[in-house]
C-alpha cells in the first residue's frame, strides 16, 4: 500500500525508539505532523516528523504548538512538539490520519522557526 505522505500531514507511527524513564523523548506509537518536504516525503525511504502529545503543557515554550479538533487525535486538544524533530523508515508510517489546517500550518512553521533558531523570513520567497 502506498501512503500519500505530504508536507503538514498528520500521521500514526510506529515509534522506533525503545526510550528509558530517565528521558524526555517519545515512547512508543504516536500522532506526528510531517515537517519534511514532498519532494523528499515522494522519493525519500525516511520521512521526517514532529511529534504530537495530548499533554498540552509548556505552550510558553514557542517550539509547542497547540492543536485540536482533529482526525485521529479523537478531536481533542493536542500539542505539537516542533523541539523533536525525529527521522524515521517510511516504513513507520502506519496511517495518514489528516492534515493540517492553514492556520495551524503557520503556527507549526512558526514552532519549527523556534526549534531550529531559523529567521523570521526563512518561508518567504
Amino acid at each position: 500500500m502506498t501512503k500519500d505522505i505530504k508536507r503538514n500531514s498528520i500521521v500514526f507511527v510506529k515509534n522506533p525508539y525503545p526510550g528509558s524513564n530517565s528521558t524526555h523523548i517519545m515512547k512508543g506509537d504516536h500522532y506526528a505532523v510531517v515537517c519534511q518536504n514532498d519532494m523528499g516525503n515522494a522519493y525519500s525511504s525516511s520521512i521526517i516528523v514532529c511529534y504530537i502529545t495530548s499533554k498540552v503543557k509548556r505552550l510558553d515554550i514557542r517550539a509547542n504548538v497547540p492543536i485540536q479538533h482533529y482526525a485521529g487525535l479523537d478531536y481533542k486538544p493536542a500539542m505539537i512538539k516542533c523541539g523533536q524533530i525525529m527521522t524515521l523508515d517510511r516504513d513507520d508510517i502506519i496511517d495518514v490520519v489528516d492534515t493540517l489546517r492553514p492556520e495551524d500550518e503557520i503556527r507549526f512553521n512558526q514552532g519549527i522557526k523556534a526549534s531550529l533558531a531559523l529567521p523570521d523570513n526563512i518561508f518567504q520567497e
